[in-house]
């Protein structure tokens, strides 16, 4: 009796948090929270938007990551850290457009799709299906970050939310060994 008691109550509360969330219009999302890593150095990731300087973006990488991040050349922006002599794990942006290059990539469809197919320098031009996806969270719960990527390729594109949309932020290459690594890194990006 009271096992039934107890399922009962379960459903009842199950019941009362979709109705809650319907209610307030949020939607229920399976999250990965954003938090900083005390231990880890702070890099310029990119900035808000093309003519804005504030806001900049932060990301942070262990002691194992060089490479030069974020440069600033005639042509525009780019950036680029990779993990150790071993390149386990290279990050990697660089989006022209014409004559110059921006901070951001292509704003992701909206509805947002299951799965991407995507061609990409990184992966040396070959055609990776996306299949899976995880969601970022700031602090008051609200998606701000899509991470597309193919367990089997081990290959990853992150979009994060710029100005209200969801735009092309960064692709990752790596083992798939690293993968816990690379969502620690890209949960501490941060808008300052």
């Amino acid at each position: 009796m009271k096992a039934r008691t107890y399922l009962i109550l379960f459903i009842g509360l199950i019941f009362a948090c979709r109705k809650e969330a319907k209610k307030t219009g949020q939607q229920q999302i399976a999250c990965i929270q954003i938090a900083q890593n005390s231990n880890w150095a702070v890099e310029t990731f990119k900035n808000g938007s093309v003519a804005a300087s504030p806001p900049w973006y932060t990301i942070q990488f262990p002691s194992e990551y060089s490479g030069p991040g974020i440069v600033y050349g005639l042509e525009g922006v780019s950036f680029s850290k990779d993990r150790g002599n071993d390149n386990s794990v290279r990050f990697r942006y660089l989006y022209p457009t014409g004559l110059s290059f921006l901070p951001w990539g292509s704003q992701l469809q909206q509805p947002e799709p299951s799965a991407l197919i995507i061609n990409s320098l990184l992966s040396g031009g070959q055609t990776i299906t996306l299949d899976k996806k995880l969601n970022f969270c700031g602090n008051d719960s609200l998606k701000i970050g899509i991470y597309y990527y193919n367990s089997t390729v081990a290959y990853g594109r992150l979009y994060w939310k710029d100005n209200g949309s969801f735009k092309e932020a960064l692709d990752v290459l790596y083992n798939f060994s690293r993968q816990q690594e690379v969502i620690d890194i890209i949960k501490t990006i941060k808008k300052n």
